[in-house]
C-alpha cells in the first residue's frame, strides 16, 4: 500500500474489514443516538427491544451515541430502517398537523373560498 501511494485508504479498508467480519458472525449493528447517555437500566430494556428485530442466531452489536441536537427522545438505526423518535420530530407534526386543519377550516368557513391564505 505504502509502494502504490494508498496509506490514506488504510482507514476505509479496515472499516470495510470490520463490516465483512461483523456480517461472517451473524453481527447486526444497531446505532442508537440520544440526547444525554442512557444509564444501565434504560440500556438494558433497549437491548431487549431491539433483540426483537433479530432473527436466530444474530447477534446485535449496539453502538450509542449522544447528540445534543435531539431535542428529548433518540434515533435508532438498525439494519435499513431508521427511527426518529424525538421532541423535535413531534413538534414538526403537530405543527404540519395544525396548519392543515387550519386551512381546512379557513378554507370550509371563509366567505371567500377560493382566497389563499400561508401562513
Amino acid at each position: 500500500m505504502a509502494d502504490n501511494d494508498r496509506l490514506t485508504l488504510i482507514s476505509d479498508i479496515i472499516s470495510a474489514f470490520s463490516k465483512m467480519m461483523s456480517a461472517h458472525r451473524e453481527e447486526v449493528l444497531c446505532t442508537v443516538s440520544t440526547t444525554q447517555p442512557l444509564d444501565a437500566a434504560n440500556l438494558k430494556d433497549l437491548r431487549v427491544a431491539l433483540n426483537g428485530f433479530l432473527a436466530k442466531g444474530e447477534m446485535l452489536k449496539l453502538e450509542t451515541k449522544s447528540d445534543p441536537s435531539i431535542l428529548g427522545g433518540m434515533t435508532v438505526s438498525i439494519r435499513d430502517k431508521y427511527v426518529y423518535m424525538s421532541t423535535e420530530t413531534k413538534i414538526q407534526k403537530l405543527t404540519k398537523i395544525s396548519r392543515e386543519n387550519w386551512h381546512g377550516l379557513c378554507h370550509k368557513w371563509h366567505p371567500f373560498p377560493h382566497v389563499v391564505h400561508y401562513f
